[in-house]
């Protein structure tokens, strides 16, 4: 056996399994330290960081549960990680993203000079218009109507960017609630250099 070789061992069926498609940048480590997490039933996550040599940044290992056996699907490091969750958060956005939109329709009636573009702009929380092609004033009934209108509710002008914030923000809230609680696989993971001892990752007794 390889001192730089990656094994696991499945403490159900008591048998060692060497990984495979493990770059160095993984095995060739010593004085470092691991954990361990299930994503899903099927998505299992190990994250090595530190050490002693050259080699001590963080690496992020995907294994696939395929047929009761694990399979390294990819190594990530940081930066790749993070563009990954958020991949992954934009995809299941596309998928359940919702958002729920309420229509009024204000006719604004009334002769020129009569104040129809400031009352609307002050409808929407925005300054009166400033330039020539519109009454430059917010006269007494246009403030009254602001007055009138507000009563604590602020209307505001709906934006392709304000929209995107909200969906993103709603499904960030969603996807906590909706986060399924399954139990961890007891599973234990070891990197051997015949200095360190095997680490051992027991399932987490307390409620996630």
């Amino acid at each position: 056996m390889d001192t730089s070789d990656c094994w696991l061992l499945n403490i159900n069926k008591m048998e060692w399994k060497k990984l495979t498609n493990i770059p160095d940048s993984v095995t060739d480590r010593d004085g470092h330290s691991l954990s361990a997490w299930n994503e899903t039933q099927t998505t299992h996550w190990i994250i090595e960081f530190g050490g002693v040599g050259s080699i001590s940044d963080t690496r992020f290992i995907e294994m696939i549960s395929s047929t009761g056996d694990l399979i390294v699907q990819s190594v990530l490091d940081i930066n790749e990680y993070q563009k990954r969750r958020i991949q992954d958060a934009v995809g299941k956005w596309m998928e359940e993203g919702s958002v729920d939109l309420t229509v009024t329709r204000v006719n604004m009636l009334g002769a020129p000079g009569a104040g129809k573009t400031c009352s609307q702009l002050l409808l929407l929380n925005e300054d009166p218009p400033t330039n020539d092609t519109s009454t430059p004033i917010a006269c007494p009934a246009v403030r009254a109507t602001r007055v009138a209108v507000c009563d604590k509710t602020i209307w505001n002008r709906v934006t392709r960017d304000k929209l995107l914030d909200q969906l993103a923000a709603d499904l960030e809230s969603a996807s906590q609630e909706k986060k399924p609680k399954e139990p961890p696989l007891p599973v234990v993971f070891t990197l051997l250099d015949n200095t360190q001892p095997a680490t051992e990752i027991r399932p987490d007794p307390s409620p996630t």
